[in-house]
């Protein structure tokens, strides 16, 4: 099962921590959202996230400041033209700035030697 950790998250009030809560929980592909010692973790169900669910993770996980480079492993064919969008506000978050371009993708990230 595919997995997103979340480590340390920072909630600003009560009703913050319940937002993030109740988002990941909203979100298709996300089958269950639980806390592990200091990180929350959102279990996936099984094959390709579909793009609603994909978009949804890129933004729950880019308000509350979680690393997204984890998102990264879930780049497919069918998506990638999209999601490896330059001009997109998570290309640096996901990819990181020395990403390869959605010409010169392989599968691998770049490791900028």
């Amino acid at each position: 099962m595919n997995e997103i950790r979340c480590k340390q998250v920072l909630f600003y009030s009560r009703g913050d921590e319940e937002s993030f809560f109740v988002w990941a929980k909203s979100i298709p592909h996300v089958e269950n959202v639980h806390g592990e010692i200091d990180e929350i973790v959102l279990s996936l169900a099984a094959g390709e996230i579909p793009y609603e669910s994909l978009r949804e993770l890129i933004g729950l996980l880019y308000r509350y400041g979680i690393p997204m480079l984890q998102l990264a492993a879930f780049e497919t064919e069918a998506n990638t033209v999209w999601f490896r969008n330059t001009e997109s506000y998570w290309y640096p978050h996901v990819f990181g700035s020395k990403a390869t371009s959605n010409h010169e993708h392989s599968g691998a990230l770049s490791t900028g030697a």
